[in-house]
């Protein structure tokens, strides 16, 4: 009964490993999927601040802008720049970390499809989020698994208080 607790124990510690990698792929795919919005909307961004120069520019040959307002927007236009090399750096070092836990790092970076928004219906309530850490949480189960096979070892040892040497 002792080993069949410990295949049990085993069996629970495999599923929690399981988890664990699951729940690794899970946040760097969403970690990815963030990053490369950011990329998206700093893309998005330069382009806007790229307009703001052309306009600012031609404001300047009308003579309804000055030189300090072209200044201004070529600023804002390398600040953004700034902003989507580093969001670019950041999707690359994400992509790989996602690759590396699929296990195939050699995948060259595509475009993710998926959603950052939470599903309102989706929310659970703390008490039933409770109830399912308690019911399913291989940890849980794995401490209970121990215990019992102690117990086992304990009833063994009480039911033979002189070990047998032969």
């Amino acid at each position: 009964a002792k080993y069949a607790q410990e295949a049990v124990l085993a069996q629970v510690r495999q599923e929690a490993q399981q988890y664990r990698v699951v729940a690794s792929v899970r946040k760097a795919f969403f970690q990815t999927l963030a990053t490369q919005r950011q990329v998206q909307i700093r893309q998005e961004l330069l382009k806007n601040a790229d307009d703001a120069l052309k306009t600012t520019r031609g404001l300047l040959n009308v003579g309804q802008a000055n030189k300090p307002d072209v200044l201004q927007a070529e600023v804002q236009v390398s600040r953004v720049q700034a902003d989507l090399r580093a969001a670019e750096r950041r999707y690359r070092g994400h992509w790989k970390e996602l690759t590396a836990y699929l296990g195939i790092p050699e995948l060259a970076p595509a475009t993710l499809a998926g959603t950052l928004e939470v599903d309102e219906g989706e929310v659970l309530d703390e008490e039933t989020l409770l109830q399912q850490i308690l019911t399913c949480s291989p940890q849980l189960r794995a401490a209970y698994a121990e215990v019992e096979r102690d117990r086992i070892g304990v009833q063994r040892e009480i039911a033979e208080p002189i070990p047998n040497l032969q």
